[in-house]
């Protein structure tokens, strides 16, 4: 795992091409103001899929398509992990850097419930790409430098860039305050 605090992910002066900036597929800028930055993500899309084909494999089992104890107990399994990676992979999140408060909070919403977490933004140092390499393929995801150490801001890691994001929070936190008068 490597962190790049630059928005278009240099390592040893090799430059990673950044594609054009689209949030089809992951978090969108929601609003941008000097008091206040929110940007969501709502994995409708996959969310709901991965949902459904867990549960189709529990109703699978329930209505009797599968033979013997075995196979339903092992089709059921898949179906309830499948479910379980749904809820843990795929929450609604909204993060809003609120400048007046002093505070990042950042809300996930699960099927069981909702949870805010709130971080001070004096603790935030910047925000970055975290990486992971696999078989010829970079897959990133946003994250925060905190005094505390890294903070990942998504669940997983994709293959869509996220540096205008991270140019977008950053230029937030660093911008001045606006001129009275």
């Amino acid at each position: 795992m490597w962190i790049s605090p630059s928005p278009n992910g240099t390592d040893d002066g090799h430059h990673i091409l950044v594609r054009k900036p689209s949030y089809a597929g992951g978090m969108k800028l929601v609003s941008n103001s000097y008091d206040c930055l929110v940007i969501e993500d709502r994995p409708v899309f996959w969310t709901l899929t991965v949902w459904l084909m867990g549960a189709g494999a529990m109703i699978a089992v329930l209505s009797g398509q599968t033979d013997g104890f075995w196979q339903a107990a092992m089709v059921f399994g898949l179906g309830a992990g499948i479910m379980v990676f749904a809820w843990y992979c795929f929450p609604f999140q909204r993060l809003t850097f609120d400048r007046r408060r002093g505070h990042l909070i950042r809300r996930i919403a699960r099927v069981t419930g909702g949870r805010d977490d709130v971080m001070e933004l004096r603790q935030i140092q910047r925000a970055a790409l975290q990486s992971h390499w696999g078989e010829e393929t970079r897959m990133e995801r946003l994250a925060l430098l905190t005094d505390g150490g890294p903070v990942p801001l998504e669940f997983g890691y994709f293959s869509q860039t996220r540096a205008p994001l991270v140019a977008i929070i950053n230029a937030w936190l660093d911008a001045p305050e606006p001129r009275q008068g």
